[in-house]
């Protein structure tokens, strides 16, 4: 096996188990520590396919730019790490367990029935520098730009709405 071998499974390794952090962690802090390796680790893979301009992007907006804001709802929310919680319910967690594995027998099937098919692929854009990203980014895909950026800002007051203590007023 060649080094660059090595170094992408030990990569895809790391990314793995701290993606796995970050769902079972109990303190947010943390969370959004392995949050930060695992997003370091996908930079490293953009690096890995040759791309040293995406690496820069995730690095720059996502594990700098969003996990600070992350980091900053957790703080101004004061999160505690999570207690266990002393809720029965019971039969959730068989119909969750069917409903999941009925969705996984779908998806198995769907991408199943459509091996056969012979699928065009996209067209690939040619973008050489920056500035045609921006011009790409900012024309042709604007729309799918603005609504990305609307669907984190309703994630981030989504969040901030499911994690705020009412207070006295609100209870009325």
């Amino acid at each position: 096996m060649l080094l660059h071998e090595i170094l992408f499974f030990l990569v895809v390794g790391i990314m793995l188990v701290s993606a796995l952090f970050v769902v079972f962690l109990k303190n947010p802090v943390y969370s959004v520590l392995s949050l930060l390796i695992s997003l370091s680790c996908l930079s490293l893979l953009f690096l890995f396919l040759g791309s040293p301009f995406l690496a820069v992007l995730q690095m720059l907006i996502y594990a700098g730019a969003v996990l600070v804001l992350f980091l900053f709802v957790i703080m101004l929310l004061n999160l505690q790490e999570e207690s266990a919680r002393t809720t029965k319910h019971g039969v959730l967690i068989p119909v969750g367990a069917v409903l999941s594995l009925t969705f996984l027998g779908l998806l198995v099937l769907i991408i199943l029935s459509t091996r056969h098919l012979n699928t065009p692929t996209a067209t690939p854009i040619h973008i050489t520098s920056v500035a045609d990203l921006a011009y790409a980014l900012f024309t042709t895909h604007f729309l799918p730009f603005e609504m990305t950026s609307f669907l984190m800002l309703v994630a981030v007051i989504g969040a901030v709405t499911l994690v705020r203590k009412p207070k006295e007023s609100d209870k009325r």
